[in-house]
């Protein structure tokens, strides 16, 4: 799937503001309630793990040692594609 400038694909839902770079934020509820993304239940995204660095909004996502790291940048170190 690819995401295009002002394009709408999901529900906004967290408090960690605008994504206004070359980056998406996500969040998600089960039953509800929040669950953290790099909580008990891993945030698994097609292999991409979620780790968090110690502060909302800013983590790594990591799979198979590879680890890509929360930027407004679009550069190789931080890109996923599918």
């Amino acid at each position: 799937m690819e995401v295009w400038a002002g394009e709408r694909f999901c529900h906004a839902c967290c408090k960690c503001g605008y994504s206004n770079g070359t980056h998406v934020h996500f969040a998600r509820r089960y039953n509800g309630r929040w669950v953290a993304a790099d909580g008990a239940i891993p945030f698994n995204l097609d292999g991409w793990v979620s780790e968090g660095l110690g502060q909302e909004c800013d983590g790594l996502l990591v799979r198979n040692g590879v680890a890509k790291e929360a930027c407004v940048c679009a550069e190789e170190i931080n890109e996923l594609v599918r």
